[in-house]
């Protein structure tokens, strides 16, 4: 079902660990502009985009941190 999606679906664990992407997240992926993979983990490539902040918000979700509320992704 989230393979039929045309928007990119991207599903990490621990560690931006990529659990799943679909067929638009991998060519995101791939393309390597916005995010990409780096040793298995996903990173954000441009720190204008919010590297550091895409980053924790991730690793705070995959802890089921309640904290993140409205700063959530």
């Amino acid at each position: 079902m989230l393979d039929s999606l045309s928007v990119a679906v991207i599903i990490v664990g621990l560690g931006r660990r990529l659990v799943f992407a679909n067929a638009a997240a991998e060519k995101l992926l791939s393309d390597g502009d916005l995010v990409g993979l780096e040793n298995g983990a996903l990173a954000a490539k441009r720190d204008g985009v919010g590297g550091a902040a895409l980053g924790e918000a991730i690793d705070r979700a995959a802890r089921g941190d309640q904290s993140l509320g409205l700063a959530g992704i």
